[in-house]
């Protein structure tokens, strides 16, 4: 995103609630996780990696990961 002590503070605040999202992805705190996600689109709404993390987060509400899950996403087609 930048250097240390020259992000913005748009992106300081975006950095730490995708983080917030992230962590809550992967304790597969979906809801937690959407609303951290859908926070980063409110303050910068092209963020191509919330779009991504969102999208995944659908999807794994209609099938629940396996139980020994470490949120590393398997690509199934090219």
């Amino acid at each position: 995103m930048g250097r240390a002590g020259e992000l913005s503070s748009e992106q300081s605040e975006l950095r730490d609630l995708f983080a917030g999202g992230i962590a809550a992805y992967r304790r597969q705190d979906w809801d937690e996780a959407q609303t951290h996600f859908e926070s980063c689109l409110r303050t910068t709404a092209e963020d191509g990696p919330t779009h991504l993390f969102l999208e995944r987060i659908a999807l794994l509400r209609s099938t629940q990961p396996p139980a020994d899950w470490n949120g590393i996403w398997h690509l199934s087609e090219k």
